[in-house]
């Protein structure tokens, strides 16, 4: 029985662990589309990591890429949010994988933008997420990359804030 609830134990933490992780996911699109800056760099640990790649059949170029909590604080208020500019971060089908107090997240992206003729695709693409769970207890990403595979238009720093070094 003892073991039996040890399992049960486990089971109940890396459920709960796979929840609050997918909130975060979640918290990263609702924050970063409505400027809530400071709620979105909470989502990171102070020494996450956080690049863009735009991904071909050829290649893999870095369009942007920040390290550390004050270079995700310089990054933040340069991206676009409602109401001067209305989008949606999406975040879709994420597998996420719990080992202890880490974890790895793969899923699907795509943003979607307010046009003049009405919402359009601006891009898709996959996240790629490490997690790990703060002395807080709160999950916080360590590493995100974005792979983008597709976009509407190239990319301009502008759009996305400091292009990499």
């Amino acid at each position: 029985l003892e073991r039996r609830v040890a399992e049960l134990e486990q089971r109940l933490s890396e459920q709960q662990a796979v929840a609050d992780i997918t909130r975060t996911l979640y918290v990263l699109g609702h924050t970063i589309d409505y400027g809530d800056n400071e709620r979105w760099l909470d989502c990171f640990a102070p020494e996450a990591t956080f690049e863009m790649i735009e991904v071909s059949e050829t290649d893999r170029v870095v369009r942007v890429r920040h390290q550390g909590r004050d270079a995700l604080a310089a990054f933040i208020p340069g991206h676009s949010h409602a109401p001067a500019h209305f989008h949606k971060h999406l975040v879709l089908n994420p597998l996420v994988r719990v080992v202890g107090d880490t974890a790895e997240v793969e899923s699907y992206m795509t943003r979607v933008d307010k046009g003049d003729a009405g919402p359009y695709l601006w891009s898709i693409g996959r996240y790629l997420d490490r997690f790990a769970r703060a002395a807080d207890g709160k999950w916080r990403i360590v590493g995100r990359t974005i792979e983008v595979e597709s976009r509407f238009a190239p990319v301009k720093p502008t759009d996305i804030g400091t292009p990499a070094h």
